[in-house]
């Protein structure tokens, strides 16, 4: 298992919703990093893991993996 760190540059230390990679754009490789990270397959922590809750319902799950995907393509305009 690697870390997102070790994946992506994470970008400052502020929360987006939606930006699970932290590279200040919200885009399918967010979605990608949330659902590699709920198979168990990278670590989202610090504030990439907040961005990844999408939701803000205290989880992350596919229901914010599916909030990101329609988001980037723009079937909803918010989170």
């Amino acid at each position: 298992m690697s870390t997102l760190q070790e994946e992506f540059t994470v970008m400052g230390s502020f929360v987006t919703d939606g930006d699970a990679d932290g590279d200040g754009e919200i885009t399918i490789m967010d979605t990608t990093a949330v659902q590699r990270y709920l198979a168990s397959e990278i670590t989202l922590c610090g504030d990439v893991l907040k961005s990844a809750d999408a939701d803000k319902d205290g989880d992350v799950t596919i229901m914010d993996a599916t909030k990101i995907q329609l988001y980037v393509a723009k079937i909803i305009d918010k989170f």
